[in-house]
């Protein structure tokens, strides 16, 4: 047992004045709730932050005159009440549970039949060398038949060179579709048929995905990625302490290089994490414990006992999956380093030669990217469709819903390339592209802690409801309410691009301090302007489509779980 072990940190809630020299401890949950003396108060106080009871005991006759006896005896009743508790207290559960179910591999596709071709093809190339057959669901969100001719082409000849798929296009959608009830009420439709919101976003394909799986788990791949999934250089297998979901980044000038493929089945090794315990992962894997100092039990929340694993998250090799390269520049030092090496180029910021994860496991308490792997054996929520950021509004909604939820991202890195040409760096001076999905992910993230209980069908349709009664706003208020946030989100940014120049240091490149000062007086400039139009109207079509559609989405997963998903998974089998 290491020193860090027996390290303590105290509990999260606050403390009131309570009269008579006592203090009221309320639980950050408001299940709890027990009266201290001032000693044991400030004691409690003292240990936020993870320490050992010695610096502890030190701190408090240091920094408040207090008898080391007295905070002894303060700091022993915090440990009997379980105010304070070790990181092996935190974690919890150390039980593996039997691993999950094979996924369904769900492809989200629309008119780009060479993207298609090339996913398909490496796929059949993994299983020629690997003794793990796998499904593969073909998602079209093509609106006619004419429209998926050519991908129907790839599918028959993927099909007959041997690969095991499954194919929903415009007429099995149409199939599908009669048979939910509401699914003709417009307002719910929009989540599945093309025709009735006719949008870029892939959010329909989604919600397919996550019925046609429901009851066991789902990998999602779009069609613009490839196998096979590789190694980040220098990976590790123990477990980070860092909740933080932010990527590990190298660049490349010339052609990009051979990365080590997995030896190991990515899914089989996706599926060994999904739904245990930050406890069991770390008896399993090992985990970098001496990263508690100085942490708080909030900023290790997603290591708290209770949580388990609703999705894995990997990284790509190729090209950057954004369409602007500010966020490239909002990285770790040592990736950063990498960006700002000499001979530096800005060219390196068009994002098409890099990769993107992380080099050691970590487990986050939100994420914000496409998941390699979801647990569907649980109600999920759907992606409204009205904006792009499909992801992101699904996997807020998800955390709100399962507030024990953890996202573990793990040292794999699919291949991404992305059939247009994407000018990174001309859009990285242009204001953010904010989406109106991640106005309703941010919202659901703000309204979860009020919610009670852990039933997802009553916390889904409660949050239904207050984005129904945020929705009874007028125009100007509704307007005024997606600015601030706006405002937030770059004023965010910006302060994290400050700190990448601060983190440079005054050998950055000059090159790149006048990109990086120009895009911020871009977004600066922004501040002072009312949101767009689009982004006002897109994200109150999205808080629309939860509040309309919530009540029959439940019903929708429910019935797929209890057997319609294999039903339908079935005719949707293409057969040579």
């Amino acid at each position: 047992m290491t020193e860090f072990q027996q390290w303590i940190a105290s509990r999260g809630g606050a403390c009131w004045p309570s009269g008579g020299d006592q203090f009221l401890w309320v639980a950050s949950d408001r299940r709890r709730s027990v009266l201290l003396s001032r000693a044991e108060a400030v004691v409690w106080q003292m240990a936020m932050p993870f320490q050992s009871r010695a610096a502890l005991i030190a701190a408090a006759q240091e920094r408040q005159a207090m008898p080391p006896d007295v905070a002894t005896a303060a700091l022993a009743r915090l440990e009997a009440l379980g105010l304070v508790v070790t990181p092996t207290t935190m974690i919890g559960d150390a039980v593996l549970q039997p691993a999950a179910p094979a996924p369904v591999i769900a492809v989200r596709t629309y008119r780009r039949p060479q993207a298609l071709a090339r996913l398909l093809d490496s796929a059949l190339d993994r299983q020629r060398r690997s003794e793990i057959p796998r499904s593969w669901l073909i998602i079209d969100d093509a609106r006619t038949d004419a429209d998926a001719a050519d991908n129907a082409d790839v599918i028959a000849r993927a099909t007959s060179a041997g690969l095991d798929l499954m194919y929903l296009g415009p007429t099995q959608r149409r199939d599908a579709m009669a048979a939910l009830y509401a699914a003709d009420d417009p307002r719910i439709a929009c989540l599945l048929d093309p025709t009735v919101l006719a949008t870029a976003s892939g959010a329909r394909s989604w919600n397919w995905a996550m019925l046609l799986t429901a009851g066991g788990t789902v990998s999602m791949i779009d069609d613009d990625c490839f196998l096979p999934v590789c190694r980040p250089p220098s990976w590790q297998r123990h477990w980070s302490m860092q909740n933080a979901a932010a990527n590990e980044g190298r660049f490349f000038d010339g052609a990009m290089p051979s990365l080590a493929e997995m030896q190991e089945d990515p899914w089989q090794e996706a599926l060994a994490v999904l739904g245990q315990s930050p406890g069991a992962l770390a008896q399993r894997d090992g985990l970098l414990i001496r990263q508690v100092a100085g942490q708080t039990i909030e900023q290790l929340s997603s290591w708290n006992a209770g949580r388990r694993v609703a999705a894995v998250i990997a990284g790509i090799h190729g090209g950057h999956v954004f369409n602007s390269a500010l966020y490239l520049n909002i990285t770790d030092s040592h990736s950063l380093r990498d960006l700002l090496r000499e001979p530096f180029e800005l060219a390196r910021l068009q994002g098409d030669r890099l990769w993107q994860g992380v080099t050691v496991p970590r487990l986050t308490s939100n994420a914000a990217y496409t998941p390699f792997l979801i647990d569907n054996r649980e109600l999920v929520p759907f992606a409204p469709t009205a904006g792009r950021a499909d992801d992101t509004a699904f996997l807020g909604v998800l955390s709100a819903i399962a507030p024990d939820s953890s996202f573990a991202m793990l040292p794999m890195l699919i291949g991404h390339a992305p059939v247009d040409h994407r000018d990174r760096l001309d859009a990285m001076f242009r204001e953010l592209l904010i989406d109106g999905n991640t106005f309703l992910s941010g919202f659901a993230h703000q309204v979860s802690p009020q919610l009670r209980g852990r039933d997802r069908g009553a916390r889904l349709r409660a949050i239904a409801a207050l984005a129904a009664n945020a929705l009874a706003c007028n125009e100007a208020d509704w307007q005024a309410d997606v600015t601030a946030w706006r405002n937030r989100v770059v004023a965010s940014a910006l302060e994290a691009l400050a700190q990448s120049l601060k983190l440079a240091g005054t050998s950055a490149p000059a090159e790149w301090c006048q990109a990086i000062n120009r895009a911020d007086a871009v977004n600066r400039a922004a501040l002072s302007t009312a949101a767009p139009a689009a982004l006002v109207a897109g994200s109150r079509c999205a808080f629309e489509q939860l509040s309309n559609a919530a009540e029959a989405w439940t019903g929708w997963w429910a019935e797929a779980a209890s057997g319609g998903s294999a039903l339908w998974r079935d005719r949707l089998q293409v057969r040579v």
